[in-house]
């Protein structure tokens, strides 16, 4: 088995692998991260950029659709009393995504679920995809000193990608699915 995750779902792997409380079955072979926001603050942080101001404003309703159809299926755990004023993810997630995980706002979510922390942890080969072009990920979601570092952490940052916009190479392959495949096969 070879745990594959994208962008939220690639910092979920990373912290699922590295995290010592769980106990990892002998099946899993490997993980790939792709496009992973490793460091949540960071992330966040790259977010609020001028350059990023459409993808927030376009994206932030979506996600009050989900909290609110959420707030429907389980009106009992999930009370709606926030009005709807995030503009950025930052504060969405201090009013939304901290409290109904548990965490106390914004910086405890992004402290105790960054899986940056957890990478040295990681008992398996791992590799992590992040284009050095993708807009969402700050500088430290781009981990080369633990890569030169550890001998199952593997980071490939190429020059562009953007956002699981990985393009194909001339030959039309995909530059993603290749590199997927062939780390799987190691």
């Amino acid at each position: 088995i070879v745990l594959v995750g994208v962008s939220l779902g690639g910092n979920l792997i990373l912290k699922y692998l590295g995290e010592e409380r769980f106990k990892l079955s002998p099946n899993v072979k490997s993980g790939i991260a792709i496009s992973a926001p490793i460091d949540l603050k960071d992330a966040s942080l790259a977010l609020l950029t001028w350059d990023n101001i459409l993808y927030q404003l376009n994206f932030i309703p979506f996600l009050y659709l989900k909290v609110w159809a959420k707030a429907r299926q389980f009106p009992k755990s999930i009370k709606m009393h926030q009005p709807l004023k995030a503009r950025n993810f930052y504060t969405f997630d201090h009013h939304y995504t901290a409290p109904l995980g548990g965490y106390e706002g914004a910086e405890d979510y992004y402290d105790k679920c960054s899986a940056l922390q957890f990478i040295p942890t990681i008992p398996i080969p791992t590799l992590l995809l992040n284009a050095l072009d993708d807009p969402f990920l700050g500088n430290n979601c781009h981990p080369h000193e633990l890569a030169k570092e550890s001998e199952l952490f593997h980071l490939k940052a190429p020059k562009y990608g953007g956002h699981v916009g990985f393009a194909r190479s001339r030959n039309d392959r995909s530059y993603l699915l290749d590199s997927i495949a062939q780390f799987a096969k190691r």
